[in-house]
């Protein structure tokens, strides 16, 4: 059979957004031992993809807080992030809505901004408290729903 393929297919070192949020909800479970993680939930139409990035507490029955949306068409990029409106107001003053990643660096820095911002921290810390003394020990265990 003739090849009506170009030759200059292959692989390429452009990182899809699910593969960067996946990366970094594995680094917080690292930095939590594992008490405060992320997951990501995929939603979408047809025509786009869309996920979610949860703050989940598996020592509170896997209780999911979502920290943001992404969205994005076939081609990965641009990268419609939306975030809560405090956060927004952090990362980006003045914007109103989402921000929009034109690139994967563009992502990358938006992602380090949202991940740095006050509130997550805030967020981040709230979740560790309910579930570990100030002696670092596990307060308790509630069952997985």
């Amino acid at each position: 059979m003739i090849d009506l393929w170009p030759d200059d297919i292959r692989y390429t070192k452009l990182k899809a957004p699910v593969t960067i949020l996946m990366g970094q909800a594995s680094l917080l479970g690292k930095k939590t031992q594992n008490l405060v993680e992320a997951k990501i939930g995929r939603d979408g139409a047809l025509e786009e993809f869309y996920y979610n990035f949860y703050l989940v507490v598996p020592a509170l029955g896997n209780y999911r807080y979502k920290l943001f949306t992404i969205s994005h068409d076939i081609r990965l990029y641009p990268v419609k992030i939306n975030i809560d409106s405090d956060i927004l107001e952090e990362v980006s003053p003045g914007a109103e809505g989402q921000l929009l990643a034109k690139s994967e660096d563009d992502f990358l820095e938006i992602l380090r901004k949202i991940f740095g911002a006050e509130k997550t921290k805030s967020l981040i810390y709230a979740l560790l408290a309910q579930v570990v003394d100030t002696d670092e020990k596990l307060l308790f265990q509630m069952p997985a729903v």
